[in-house]
């Protein structure tokens, strides 16, 4: 069983869509009710990207998160996929519950070439469906980041994974954070102590608010969003919510890697 996956280093790792800040309509997920750590319940159709990765054989548990790219191509972290085949699992999409929404089973995984299994480096995966994801006003693709993402940047980050520092507590409904980004620097400063075992690099991004809000077990996968579009993929925490940055693969250092991989499999299909 895969349970909740988001890995653990030291504790544990994290294992159209909307800006809060998009036209100018500043949401404030932070003062919401439910409590990723320290955030609060995405409303309905705000996020119609968000893909919940579930496995049918284990009463549907729902592990990992995803975001739709394409009418058949799902983005998401790498260690989400490792110890699993395509048969085992299905994408939901189109609901912020975590059950229900439309299921589409998978046909293939793509993991990156050189992801490093202790490292978390490289830790993007896709997924092909077999059936075209059919497209509506809570089921629509994400863009793919435009730009690099700067320090200071104001993201947003959704997910079902545990809602507090303990791991003791799964939301039903999805659950959004508003998050900064650091800088590379702040980011190796920040997380020194694991440098060794987990290098940070210029391919991933970090984000941090305060202690008690962050991303947790089943979140992994998600899309960090700014202004509209998926500029990471969650990847690990050190642990959930403890003051220290959240790490996400930058997909922007990515965009050729994903349009090959993506080229490659079309005209097989």
């Amino acid at each position: 069983m895969l349970k909740y996956f988001l890995f653990s280093l030291m504790l544990t790792v994290q294992g159209d869509s909307l800006s809060l800040e998009e036209e100018d309509k500043h949401i404030d997920a932070n003062k919401d009710a439910e409590r990723v750590v320290g955030g609060a319940a995405a409303p309905v159709g705000a996020v119609p990207h968000q893909v919940g990765i579930r496995e049918p054989k284990e009463d549907n548990w729902l592990f990992c998160g995803g975001a739709i790219i394409e009418e058949r191509w799902i983005m998401t972290a790498a260690h989400c996929l490792v110890k699993i085949k395509p048969k085992d699992i299905v994408a939901a999409v189109g609901t912020n519950l975590r059950r229900g929404g439309t299921e589409y089973k998978i046909s293939k995984f793509i993991i990156h070439e050189k992801y490093g299994r202790t490292s978390f480096a490289n830790d993007i995966a896709l997924m092909l469906t077999e059936k075209e994801i059919e497209f509506s006003d809570k089921v629509k693709p994400v863009q793919l980041a435009s730009r690099n993402t700067e320090p200071g940047a104001k993201c947003l980050l959704t997910g079902w994974g545990y809602t507090n520092q303990k791991g003791t507590k799964i939301p039903d409904k999805l659950q959004w954070l508003n998050v900064t980004a650091l800088s590379v620097y702040n980011c190796q400063k920040q997380l020194k102590a694991f440098q060794k075992k987990n290098p940070f690099t210029k391919k991933q991004i970090c984000t941090l608010t305060k202690r008690g809000e962050g991303t947790c077990q089943g979140d992994s996968g998600g899309a960090l969003i700014e202004k509209g579009e998926a500029v990471g993929v969650a990847s690990y925490n050190l642990p959930c919510a403890y003051a220290v940055p959240d790490v996400f693969t930058r997909v922007y250092e990515y965009l050729d890697w994903i349009k090959a991989r993506m080229d490659e499999n079309t005209t097989k299909i």
